[in-house]
């Protein structure tokens, strides 16, 4: 009698204990799947080899404001909104974004190219 009521609370313990280790382990997975890396300016300083990434994690936070906006403001200021000045708005943002395209294609040649050597010495190594 003693033995039975002595294994069902050790049962129950068991249970419980189970749960929370698993409420535990679904709040650690949460918490895992919610990591962002920062980067401070002082980090990219200190090491050369961060500061072209934090380059890109500035213009990427960049990206984030809505950009007409800054067109919209050095443009037309406190004056009214005409179609000229509209016209004006969008040939800037055009130019702008097609600028901001070649620099990033201009990154992702030189990164290309980067791996595309390594990868011929890893195979030059191999034969």
């Amino acid at each position: 009698m003693k033995f039975s009521l002595m294994e069902k609370e050790c049962a129950t313990k068991l249970k419980e204990s189970d749960r929370e280790f698993h409420t535990i382990l679904n709040s650690r997975d949460q918490e895992e799947k919610k990591i962002e890396l920062t980067y401070s300016i002082y980090d990219a300083k200190k090491n050369p080899a961060r500061q072209p990434r934090q380059k890109e994690v500035e213009a990427s936070e960049a990206e984030k404001q809505d950009f007409l906006s800054v067109f919209i403001n050095a443009v037309v200021g406190k004056k009214q909104m005409t179609k000229e000045l509209a016209e004006k708005v969008v040939r800037e943002a055009t130019e702008s974004y097609h600028a901001r395209l070649q620099w990033k294609l201009k990154i992702l040649e030189q990164r290309h190219e980067k791996e595309s050597k390594s990868i011929k010495k890893k195979q030059a190594m191999i034969n």
